[in-house]
């Protein structure tokens, strides 16, 4: 089987997941996109791409102390959001691609946030499932991406970040393994 787990972090301020992100100028602006390409259940590429928020450039404290990724680290390492989509679709071409409660719709919503139009958009929709919908007999709303390993009671060998993209990512192959 192949296949690519994947997770996304966006912007987020203090109570902007209550607020369900409809303060002032709150948008759910892609910052990460960490990705795992699996076959057979190894790993055989792994992507992680940094992004830069155009409408709020600038990360909240509250987003930084939640996942480590820093405002000079996007400055040194981020991309625009339509190149990152454009590297994660030539990355993710030919796989279905697993995220844990369906990240596709933050992407969506960046497309339509940045007004991005692209022939191949219709076709990498197709392709975005729930990692939630394959795990059995777990109350799956007790985990997130990052610590659904733990349900399985899984040693996890190096330190873990949560709320990082590709440290989440690596939780889901972690579980994948066992699920798929």
């Amino acid at each position: 089987m192949k296949y690519i787990v994947f997770d996304t972090e966006f912007t987020s301020w203090k109570g902007a997941q209550e607020r369900n992100w409809s303060g002032e100028n709150e948008y759910k602006e892609m910052v990460q996109i960490g990705a795992i390409k699996v076959e057979n259940k190894k790993i055989i590429d792994i992507i992680d791409l940094y992004i830069k928020p155009v409408i709020n450039p600038i990360l909240s404290d509250y987003f930084i102390n939640l996942t480590g990724i820093t405002n000079e680290k996007i400055q040194k390492e981020g991309i625009l959001f339509e190149e990152a989509l454009d590297k994660f679709y030539e990355f993710s071409k030919g796989y279905n691609l697993y995220s844990y409660g369906n990240d596709y719709l933050e992407l969506e919503e960046n497309i339509k946030l940045y007004n991005i139009q692209k022939d191949y958009l219709d076709n990498f929709s197709n392709n975005f499932y729930d990692f939630k919908d394959k795990i059995k007999n777990i109350d799956v709303n007790k985990y997130t991406s990052g610590t659904i390993y733990k349900a399985y009671n899984i040693e996890f060998n190096k330190d873990l970040r949560l709320h990082n993209g590709l440290d989440d990512a690596y939780s889901l192959y972690l579980v994948s393994k066992i699920i798929f």
